[in-house]
Parts: C-alpha cells; structure tokens; sequence
C-alpha cells in the first residue's frame, strides 16, 4: 500500500487477486482502477462471489479487447466475457466501475463513459468473498467500497433501496444507469392498492413502476419503453412479459398501477392520465411492496 492507494507489485502464476471479506448477495461496490504504462494487453478490476478455491466473477476493464466485461472464472480459467460493453481505457488514468449485484443479476458502470452492463443469470451469484484482481503489476486500486444494498440511507423519508436516488427539482430522481437497482417504498405492503405517480423518463428510453414487490429479482413492473407500456413478471430474476401494449405511452405523464383482488384471481390495472389502459390477471404474488427505477418521479 502506498499514498493510500493498493499497488500490484508481484504476481503468482501470472495474476493477483485481493479479497476482502464482504459476504452478502445484494450489494453495491465501487473500485477505481488505474493502468500503469505498457499494459495494453492486460485485464485488471473487481472479484466478487469468490468461492476460496480460486472460483469467482469478475468485472474488469480488459485493455486486450478495449471493453468493459464480466467473466465467470471456474478453478482459475477465464472462459468468454459473459457480456461485455466498450470502453475507452488508457495508461496512467483512473477509472471508477460500480456495480450491483442482487443475487442473479449484476448490473455495471464505468464513471464518466456510456459503457454499462446488466446481467441475468438462471441462477444465483452466491456470497463469496469480494476483493480486486490484476494480471499486471504496477497497477494501482483506490477507493475499495462494498456496500449492503438493502441498508442504503433513504433519499427522503420512507423512499429508499438499492438505486442511485436524490431530489433534482421538486422530483424524485431514480438514477439506474449509475449502479442499478430500486427506489423502494420501505415498511408497505399490501396486496390491494393503488400506486399513482407522475413519471418523466427525463430523456431515458424506459421507466418501471413495480407493484407487489419483493425483492430485486420478484414482482411486477409495469415498464414504459418510448411510447409503449409493458407488464412484465419477475420471478428469482427472470422476467416475462404478462401485456405488451403499443400506445397510451408518452415521455411524462400520470400513472397509477392498481393491484386488486377479483375473485378467483388477483388483478393489475394500469391507467394513464385516468384512463384504464388494460388490465391482467395473475397469481404469482398476491402481495408486496412498491419500488420504481430509472426514472424520476414527483
């Protein structure tokens, strides 16, 4: 460790990988990353889920290919990039990635550039070690942070979760390009409520309201993609669209999603500006909570 910073000096057949003990499922990090000179062909970044037996994930910034990527390691082999996004990545400059992890999916950024990624798996990451790897020396790692999600500070009373979130003009704004993740209602459950906000995708291409939510990876979202509304069920990560409806959609507009309960089954109804657009019945979950994510809301 030197100037606060920790620098690679050696490394053991061909790599380096540091680990802290952070063992949770859903949880934000952040790691700065700098590239000494002659490193155009090496890979260095983040190592989270690690087994202790040299099996992990890794999200790194791989000079060789000039992306931003995440790769499964098994028994120390690096297979493909499991998704990659590209980036621009120089010597001697810092970069910060943040990412969230939320049992079976991963959503990632890289500060000050579009190159992002969000990732699902059919099952779950696990809840290994984190830490940072590096198959260069002389690179430099700074500001190390693993973070449990499911405590982050509300933004305001009773609004909190795993998203970026803070106040910009009277508006409640839900920043999921950053990290990922949910503004959530916190302590409200229910199976029959309704939920009306005003919506402004604030130049971003979609907006989700989730009805009935219980986590990051199960409930419903109604997504607003351009001028279309979706209804889509998310179950252990996986999501399916229950109604694609192509109109009634517009860049900022009022919105209420109405779970209730008609017998035998449980309802959803999605209303823009008053008027009922359609509803779906569904009994996957009968109750939950309220979040929203990437969009800002008054």
């Amino acid at each position: 460790i030197s100037s606060n910073q920790v620098n690679v000096d050696t490394l053991t057949s061909g790599d380096a990988v540091l680990l802290a003990d952070a063992r949770l499922d859903v949880i934000n990090y952040e790691l700065t990353i700098t590239f000494p000179t002659s490193s155009s062909s090496n890979k260095a970044g983040l190592v989270f889920a690690h087994n202790g037996s040299n099996s992990y994930y890794s999200v790194v910034l791989n000079r060789s290919t000039g992306k931003l990527a995440l790769y499964k390691v098994t028994s120390g082999s690096w297979g493909s990039a499991l998704q990659e996004s590209a980036a621009t990545i120089n010597d001697s400059t810092a970069y910060t990635i943040s990412v969230t992890q939320r049992q079976r999916t991963v959503d990632v950024a890289l500060s000050g550039q579009s190159s992002a990624l969000s990732y699902g798996s059919s099952t779950d990451f696990g809840m290994g070690k984190s830490g940072m790897y590096s198959d260069k020396t002389g690179v430099k790692f700074d500001n190390f942070k693993a973070i449990d999600a499911l405590s982050t500070p509300p933004a305001v009373p009773r609004i909190g979760g795993s998203a970026d979130v803070s106040l910009s003009s009277g508006k409640l704004l839900v920043n999921g390009a950053t990290r990922g993740g949910e503004a959530v209602v916190e302590k409200f459950t229910g199976g029959n409520y309704l939920v009306q906000v005003y919506v402004d995708q604030n130049g971003g291409t979609t907006a989700d309201v989730w009805i009935r939510y219980q986590d990051p990876n199960n409930g419903y979202k109604v997504e607003f993609y351009d001028s279309e509304i979706w209804l889509k069920k998310v179950v252990k990560g996986q999501w399916t669209t229950i109604r694609a409806y192509a109109g009634g959609g517009a860049s900022a507009q009022t919105v209420q999603v109405r779970g209730s309960y008609s017998y035998p089954n449980y309802r959803i109804t999605v209303y823009v500006g008053g008027t009922q657009q359609f509803y779906e019945e569904d009994n996957t979950f009968t109750t939950g909570g309220v979040a929203l994510r990437r969009c800002s809301i008054i």
